[in-house]
């Protein structure tokens, strides 16, 4: 049976290369009627990491693996016979060199061979530092890079919740002045309110005064006419202060015309009617005026025909 190991370890990544070393190994069984197995390993950082990969690998094709050889800084092949589980190993410089040494080995007895695995475990220590360095430094670069994302993602958390911030200061602010608006109109609401109750309480005492004077009128109205009405004014005052004054000097002239006769009519006639109008409203017979000033009339209008007919 013909198989061939697996690569497990390269030393190729342009962005993050592997962990390359410079240790090899090589496994081999045999087993029934020409059955064969086979596992390699290349690249590894110690012999004994290089000889337990190749055994695993061996023993998942086959059982009575054991490490055959292990190398350090070259090129390895194995060459196998045709039909047969004979074997032969070589190293060298390159891939060419190392499958020329396995073909001649293998074939030393007397049997066809095939080249069954060929590669190179040829990275300097070196190189392996060089290749350390890079990688410690592209995973401080990722670190920096990440330690970026995560300041840049802080820092549009902080940008947001900023802008969170504001937005609520501005829907508070908007609330306020709309509390305060609201304020506002429920003042001037209750102001109007106020207003409009006063002056429906002055309509009513309005209402209620013309309501009394109206019931006044009617009571005045439903009096006889000897009770007085209305209160002497100070024009109803100054006319009898004038007639009184009239009817004075008329009395005065027939004195000193030497009529006493005439004159004690006309005195009579005038003051007995006026006595009697003064009398009544001093005793509180609250008479109307125009009541009161018809015997003052009367006599006045008596006194002049007196005077008028000698």
């Amino acid at each position: 049976m013909r198989t061939t190991s697996t690569i497990l370890l390269t030393c190729i990544s342009a962005i993050a290369p592997a962990d390359c070393r410079s240790e090899g190994a090589f496994a081999y069984g045999q087993y029934g009627n020409g059955g064969w197995s086979a596992g390699t390993s290349w690249n590894y950082e110690t012999k004994a990491e290089a000889s337990d990969v190749a055994m695993r690998n061996c023993n998942a094709r086959g059982p009575n693996c054991r490490i055959q050889t292990t190398f350090h800084e070259t090129c390895f092949a194995y060459a196998m016979q045709d039909g047969s589980n004979g074997w032969g190993t070589g190293f060298g410089p390159t891939g060419g060199d190392a499958s020329q040494q396995a073909l001649r080995t293998c074939q030393q007895y007397g049997v066809r061979c095939y080249v069954a695995e060929q590669f190179c475990d040829n990275v300097s220590e070196d190189g392996i530092r060089a290749q350390r360095e890079a990688e410690r430094q592209a995973r401080l670069d990722q670190e920096e890079r990440d330690l970026r994302e995560r300041w840049a993602e802080t820092e549009r958390d902080r940008q947001a919740r900023e802008q969170q911030a504001r937005e609520a200061a501005e829907r508070q602010a908007l609330a306020e002045e709309e509390a305060r608006q609201q304020t506002e109109r429920l003042a001037a609401e209750r102001k109007a309110t106020e207003a409009a109750e006063e002056q429906a309480r002055q309509a009513r005492e309005e209402l209620d005064r013309l309501r009394t004077e109206r019931d006044r009128l009617a009571r005045d109205a439903a009096k006889p006419p000897s009770v007085r009405q209305t209160p002497i004014g100070i024009g109803e005052v100054n006319a009898m202060l004038v007639i009184v004054i009239v009817l004075l000097v008329g009395i005065l002239g027939m004195i000193l015309k030497g009529n006493m006769n005439k004159t004690l009519k006309v005195a009579i006639a005038i003051i007995i009617p006026t006595a009697v109008s003064v009398a009544l409203y001093l005793l509180g017979i609250k008479t109307d005026f125009t009541i009161l000033s018809i015997p003052i009339a009367a006599g006045f209008a008596l006194a002049l025909i007196y005077t008028v007919m000698g």
